[in-house]
């Protein structure tokens, strides 16, 4: 007897348990769906506010430098994850600030919030997790992901709905720059390689904890620029190097060659 009261309070316990984690998944989760629910209403904002120009997406690979983030003072920019990391050695800072990885964002969310501060905006794809905002006026984007080892992921023309998973945060924000109207997107710093050490970012300090599946992203890579193709938006591969090779590739300084001359 005492043996079978034991096993049924701790049957019980472990319902008990079961029970209240449960709600408190489904809170988190109506907690992220009226975050998302409010930012509908604030990502309607952007929606082509930026057509007919050109933007720069900032990727993390070694390539990336302070003295190329200095001719970006003036241009508008994408930056993501540990960029802030650079931020010590350049006044250059992104216009928006974009986050993907829910991980990172946990564990880095008081670093983030110091020091991207300056600005304009923060995006952040999120799902099935929520995590506070960073400041009253961000969006969180709902984040859909399936799998595409088979074929190619899915592209959203309207991020108010949602984004797609691609594998890299840069196709998060290829998706929001097309939604924000611009017509020539350049890649800086996409160095497209991972060797799963503390060489993979231009910062020793931003090491991956994991390591991106670059077979994937090329198909993302693939999917955009298929997208933009169709909807007449440029998507150039501006990075001294790396291994990405679906876009066309320009000179990073001759984009900024005119400017200087005339100045």
């Amino acid at each position: 007897m005492p043996n079978e009261r034991g096993n049924h309070n701790l049957n019980f316990k472990e319902k008990l348990f079961h029970f209240f984690k449960a709600v408190a998944r489904r809170l988190r989760r109506c907690q992220t769906d009226c975050s998302i629910a409010k930012s509908k209403i604030q990502l309607r904002k952007w929606k082509n506010i930026y057509a007919g120009k050109r933007c720069f997406i900032i990727g993390n690979g070694p390539s990336l430098t302070a003295e190329d983030l200095g001719f970006l003072d003036k241009e508008l920019t994408f930056a993501s994850h540990g960029i802030y990391y650079i931020y010590d050695k350049t006044r250059w800072r992104p216009t928006f600030y974009t986050a993907q990885d829910q991980k990172l964002i946990c564990q880095r969310y008081n670093e983030i919030k110091d020091n991207c501060r300056d600005s304009q905006c923060i995006f952040a794809a999120c799902k099935y997790l929520s995590y506070p905002r960073f400041r009253c006026c961000d969006v969180i984007v709902d984040l859909v992901i399936e799998a595409f080892e088979q074929s190619f992921p899915k592209f959203s023309a309207n991020p108010c709905r949602c984004v797609y998973e691609g594998m890299t945060v840069t196709y998060f924000n290829i998706q929001l720059a097309i939604y924000m109207g611009f017509s020539e997107i350049y890649l800086l710093g996409v160095d497209h390689f991972y060797s799963g050490g503390s060489n993979d970012h231009f910062s020793k300090k931003d090491i991956c904890t994991n390591l991106p599946k670059t077979h994937l992203s090329t198909k993302a890579y693939i999917a955009a620029k298929q997208y933009a193709d169709n909807h007449g938006v440029k998507i150039y591969n501006a990075t001294r190097g790396g291994h990405l090779e679906v876009f066309e590739r320009v000179n990073f300084d001759l984009l900024f060659e005119k400017e200087s001359y005339e100045s």
